[in-house]
């Protein structure tokens, strides 16, 4: 059985795939699975060394940081855990998918991707989604003008009051 929700909505013909653009996924895990024809125009980026380390070892051209200036025509999103992280990663993908690109977000509900999805469709006209394998896939176009953007690079979801750990006690962070 497939139980990857994107080569599944891509097999059921849910989303379009784009023939010769260049594709960046963001934050994969290390046994991400993508057709070998993919590969060879897929560039990856991974900051968590462990992951970074396996998907270099399997052939993958992959990076630890991407800038700006690149710009791909479909952008792939894995989940954090962290609601911030994924919201910052979702921004990063705005600014570098070309107007009218694809970003596409995969995670599972243990992620918290149904947090996202209300999120995203508050911002952004025509967001897709797809739910299989206990969890979602969203998809959306990229918006053509840079003040729809949303800023969640610094997206803080922090309470008031928090343990300090080392001491045990109660600290007020201010």
């Amino acid at each position: 059985m497939l139980e990857n929700r994107l080569s599944y909505a891509l097999l059921k013909g849910l989303i379009e795939q784009k023939n010769n653009t260049e594709i960046v996924v963001l934050n994969p895990h290390s046994k991400i699975e993508l057709s070998v024809e993919t590969f060879k125009r897929v560039s990856f980026v991974q900051n968590f060394f462990p992951t970074y380390n396996t998907l270099k070892k399997n052939g993958l051209n992959v990076s630890p940081v991407i800038t700006e200036e690149d710009k791909f025509g479909t952008t792939i999103i894995y989940c954090h855990r962290s609601k911030a992280a994924t919201l910052g990663l979702i921004e990063r993908a705005l600014f570098i998918t070309n107007p009218g690109g694809l970003v596409i977000i995969d995670g599972a509900k243990t992620d918290g991707i149904n947090s996202i999805f209300k999120k995203i469709k508050t911002n952004f006209n025509q967001v897709n989604s797809f739910a299989k394998f206990h969890g979602k896939l969203i998809w959306f176009t990229t918006p053509t003008g840079v003040s729809k953007k949303p800023n969640w690079a610094n997206f803080q979801n922090t309470p008031k009051w928090s343990f300090h750990t080392s001491w045990s006690f109660l600290c007020r962070k201010d």
